[in-house]
């Protein structure tokens, strides 16, 4: 697989922050097999970009593009556009309320959007543990901060306003998926693509992409990187 296949997306009408195939790549490529198979959520896709790569790239059979913030039917027209009609379902749904029987997805991926809803105690836990069959992969990834508490700072702060408060760092991601739940390993670490995700952004030609660059340039560079989480329930 490679994203620079993927290079007509990298821009504001499909990118809604760091480029989202480029973290999801890494995901793949760091824990290869974890999505080989059977039916994946995609869980916050946004434009459907990264169902598009899912459907084309791994072995899923279907991937449900999952999404509160863009409506199912506009990401359907594009799975038609794409010809992925017969692999890409798009759902409008809540991640605190997802429509998905117990089991049901051997693979649940989400980049660039977890740390919007899944921060609250329990909440791997009670809402998405339970959709994974045995034996299933998680694969998260998610802006982050290198030290806890950098997202207490005035810059961070100025920038996210009340959301710097759902940037942490990966020792307390891991934590946080930990809680409550048993039987399952979790590894994270941090992007190595952060800049690369970053800077196609920059050059995305959207409206707030060079209002981030200015903060970045202040030097919120250096107090962020992008968590990523492999997350594997016991079969």
């Amino acid at each position: 697989m490679s994203t620079e296949n993927y290079r007509e997306f990298f821009t504001k009408e499909h990118l809604m922050g760091p480029n989202s195939l480029k973290l999801l790549d890494e995901l793949l490529l760091n824990a290869p097999g974890a999505v080989d198979e059977g039916y994946v959520m995609d869980l916050g896709c946004g434009t459907g970009i990264t169902s598009l790569f899912l459907a084309r790239e791994t072995g899923a059979e279907k991937v449900f593009a999952t999404d509160l913030w863009i409506a199912a039917g506009d990401n359907w027209q594009r799975a038609q556009t794409w010809g992925q009609q017969g692999k890409i379902i798009p759902i409008h749904a809540d991640a605190a309320d997802l429509p998905y029987a117990e089991g049901f997805f051997q693979s649940i991926v989400s980049v660039d959007a977890y740390h919007y809803f899944g921060g609250q105690e329990g909440f791997f836990a009670q809402k998405i543990m339970p959709l994974l069959a045995p034996g299933g992969w998680a694969l998260l990834a998610m802006p982050g901060v290198k030290e806890e508490g950098a997202q207490n700072s005035p810059l961070m702060r100025e920038w996210a306003g009340e959301e710097a408060s759902l940037f942490h760092s990966v020792d307390w991601w891991k934590q946080n998926i930990l809680q409550g739940t048993a039987g399952i390993t979790v590894k994270g670490y941090e992007s190595a693509r952060y800049d690369e995700a970053w800077s196609d952004w920059f050059t995305s030609g959207h409206e707030y992409a060079q209002q981030d660059k200015a903060f970045m340039d202040r030097g919120m560079k250096d107090m962020m990187n992008f968590v990523m989480l492999e997350i594997h329930r016991e079969g």
